[in-house]
């Protein structure tokens, strides 16, 4: 069973990773350094670490990574956020992780743009992704208290794009199909 987890860890984990790292970054350009980063110290580890200390300094490295990323995240926030507590941090960081681009879920049917998610994991893809109801009710502390104005500009626009007869729509579906058909969750 060791030896399993050590091949698995170490030889098939982080190619799948970086491999998937990798084509985003044409997508996500400023993903260029953090993947070379992968890709150089995994190669690292694998061609002079002794195998059974692999998955030790595998996990330094995911460790290492994640720190690194989630201490730019929140530099990135409100001064409220980046001055505040860890608590204040775990809440950022739970708007940045509800709050992302999807392919089948983006707030412009013609381009990505990054959308709310109304819960994960049932809510992350197509057209139950972005719920009109969530994201006002959640567009404060999620965008506006982080300092990710940009991204409640964008959500109120779309949703006011798709105004009918005075409602926002329960679900957007991309502003392709719009969806009024929830009379205690459509906002006037």
């Amino acid at each position: 069973m060791r030896d399993w987890k050590s091949r698995y860890s170490v030889y098939y984990l982080p190619p799948a990773q970086l491999t998937v790292l990798a084509r985003q970054t044409d997508t996500f350009p400023k993903l260029v350094r953090p993947a070379q980063w992968f890709k150089e110290r995994a190669e690292r580890i694998k061609a002079s670490v002794p195998s059974y200390l692999r998955p030790k300094y595998f996990a330094i490295l995911i460790s290492t990574a994640y720190k690194c990323a989630r201490r730019a995240a929140i530099e990135q926030c409100s001064e409220f956020v980046s001055t505040g507590h860890d608590f204040t941090h775990n809440l950022a960081m739970c708007a940045i992780q509800m709050h992302g681009m999807v392919q089948s879920a983006s707030l412009d049917p013609a381009k990505s743009i990054p959308s709310l998610a109304a819960g994960l994991p049932h809510f992350s893809t197509g057209w139950a992704r972005c719920w009109g109801r969530d994201v006002f009710i959640s567009l404060r502390g999620l965008f506006l208290t982080t300092g990710n104005f940009e991204g409640a500009r964008k959500h109120i626009l779309a949703f006011a794009s798709t105004l009918k007869h005075g409602l926002i729509p329960n679900l957007l579906d991309s502003v392709r199909k719009p969806r009024y058909e929830f009379g205690d969750s459509s906002s006037r």
